[in-house]
């Protein structure tokens, strides 16, 4: 796949093969696929709203927050509470994105493969591959990062414009930083690759 191909194809699977084929030379890898399948389940109409509590803790385990056997606990949970429903897809994706084994995680999301903004998921989450985002340290200002922090913490990133304004302000020229930012179209989820820069995420 070439650069002009990520930028403009709309064939989610192509995406994720160019980006299982990069596994050994991405940044942060097995944390950007984990965040990448809790965002397509929580797109996902769950039968049972006490799944997304498993989401956090999947989420939390990509960031480090929690211990491979306190995620494996949680699996067990989420096995024993759920058993009659077990056969559900969401459920089951919910099960597997808790493994400590990142390769069951890819395929909670092979059902989307022809979802749009499923696409739009992916870039915000990889960026351009072809194009890895620099960052100087003198960007990261204090409202840069609590701007961040914030939206990073509650899931909400309309600030992501006032971001861009504090990185500008801070002495960024890059317009892929700025862009993404400013982009109304775009779909910013955890793990969004802007936000990790700032917040100096791997």
């Amino acid at each position: 796949m070439t650069e002009e191909e990520w930028l403009c194809t709309d064939r989610v699977d192509a995406m994720l093969r160019y980006v299982r084929s990069q596994r050994g030379r991405l940044e942060g890898y097995e944390r950007r696929l984990r965040l990448l399948s809790c965002a397509a389940l929580r797109r996902e109409e769950l039968p049972d709203d006490r799944l997304l509590q498993y989401l956090d803790i999947a989420e939390r385990y990509a960031d480090g927050e929690v211990s491979r056997t306190t995620v494996e606990q949680y699996q067990w949970e989420l096995a024993v509470t759920f058993f009659h429903w077990l056969k559900s897809p969401a459920v089951e994706r919910c099960h597997q994105v808790l493994s400590p084994r990142a390769h069951r995680a890819e395929h909670c999301y092979d059902h989307l493969r022809k979802d749009d903004p499923f696409r739009a998921l992916i870039r915000d989450i990889f960026g351009n591959p072809f194009r890895p985002g620099t960052f100087s340290p003198e960007w990261r200002t204090d409202t840069a990062l609590s701007l961040a922090r914030g939206m990073y913490e509650s899931r909400d990133f309309s600030a992501m414009p006032i971001l861009a304004d504090a990185l500008q302000d801070a002495g960024c020229d890059n317009d892929d930083i700025l862009n993404h930012c400013r982009d109304a179209k775009q779909v910013d989820v955890r793990g969004c690759w802007v936000v990790d820069l700032v917040l100096g995420k791997e």
